[in-house]
Order: C-alpha cells, then sequence, then structure tokens
C-alpha cells in the first residue's frame, strides 16, 4: 500500500512539472496608466501602451516615455482631443471607469499619467489633463454642462 502512495505522488510530481496549461500574465518593464483620484481612492481608467526595450532600473527614462505618450496620445492633455478610434480622450475615460470599475460618473476630476517598472509601484510623471474630466451615465461631459453633483 505504501509504494502504490510513492507511486502517486511520484506521478502528481511529474504531472506538476510539466508545461503549465494556462500562461502566465504578460508582464511588462514599463507600464504607463491614467489615473484619477474619486473617495480617497486611486483608479486607473486607461491603460496606455507599455514600453518593454526599457530595462528595471530606467525609472527615469520610463516617466519620461510615458509622459511622452500621454502627450502624444491627448494634444498634450487635451481631453477634446479625437482619437483614431472617433472618440475623445474625455470618452475614452469614461469608458475606462465604467468598464473597469462600474463607476459611470465622476465630476471635475484631474486625470493624472503615472508609470511603473518591473511592475514596482506608480510613480506621477508630472503630466496630467489640461482641463477636468466629467463622465455622467458613462458618457464625457464638459463639465461646465453638468450640475455639480450628477445623479447617481
Amino acid at each position: 500500500m505504501q509504494s502504490c502512495a510513492v507511486v502517486l505522488v511520484a506521478v502528481v510530481a511529474l504531472v506538476g512539472a510539466q508545461h503549465p496549461t494556462h500562461q502566465p500574465p504578460e508582464t511588462h518593464t514599463c507600464n504607463c496608466g491614467a489615473f484619477i483620484t474619486l473617495d480617497h481612492a486611486e483608479y486607473e481608467i486607461h491603460r496606455l501602451p507599455p514600453f518593454d526595450a526599457l530595462s528595471c532600473d530606467d525609472i527615469k527614462e520610463c516617466k519620461t516615455s510615458c509622459a511622452g505618450e500621454w502627450k502624444k496620445m491627448t494634444g498634450n492633455g487635451d481631453l477634446e482631443h479625437e482619437l483614431a478610434n472617433g472618440f475623445t480622450v474625455g470618452q475614452e475615460l469614461c469608458i475606462g471607469l465604467n468598464n473597469g470599475h462600474g463607476i459611470d460618473s465622476c465630476y471635475k476630476e484631474t486625470v493624472y499619467v503615472f508609470s511603473n517598472t518591473c511592475d514596482g509601484p506608480w510613480i506621477w510623471d508630472g503630466v496630467n489633463s489640461i482641463d477636468e474630466l466629467c463622465c455622467h451615465d458613462g458618457h464625457y461631459h464638459d463639465c461646465s454642462t453638468l450640475p455639480p453633483h450628477p445623479p447617481q
């Protein structure tokens, strides 16, 4: 009976050593994200393209690359800037807030760009939106056209 248990343990160990059926999540050396703060919590509402040519020690270069990508994508932080998909940056961010966090409304939130290297801490890149983000029912609006506290 003991020999059967030993054989069973050996077979389980061999099977466990085989290639995994699921690949581990892809990691990047330099991640970039757009965040807002709501109720004292940070929410990543958009992930910008990563920079994998950088090493884990290239923290300054990662920050600079992410800031540059944000400026290029948004026309220097303009939420009214139109993207290739036909949405404005603001609408894309409202979609990200809604789809990623189930939050469909926010009022006068500055969007900040952060970076991290090799999944380390997020560091503010020193850039943000030039106008404030206002979402109502998942749609981007000019903040001057919305009441101070959109209905929930």
